[in-house]
């Protein structure tokens, strides 16, 4: 296996012509999956669950980061229309 189809089976990304848009719809994910598990961490009281939800925020936190860093490095940008209707649609 090369190296581009490890990050293909990593990220879940196909190199395609809607690849910026994988890449952006990944970063959605990844933040959502930061987002649950910080607020699991802020909602459970058991010992276990805690730390499962520290887990859960590093894993999130270090693929976060590391597709943002592929969006830089692949010059991956969104337009203003794109972020008022995510915003716009997080509001409904």
């Amino acid at each position: 296996m090369n190296k581009k189809n490890i990050i293909q089976y990593i990220t879940g990304i196909k190199e395609n012509e809607n690849e910026g848009l994988d890449i952006v719809d990944a970063i959605e994910d990844a933040k959502a999956e930061l987002e649950a598990a910080r607020s699991t961490f802020d909602n459970v009281q058991d010992s276990k669950l805690i730390e499962l939800a520290i887990y859960a925020e590093e894993v999130a936190l270090k693929r976060y980061e590391y597709l943002l860093s592929l969006a830089k490095e692949r010059d991956i940008r969104v337009s203003n229309e794109y972020i008022l209707d995510r915003c716009i649609r997080m509001a409904e």
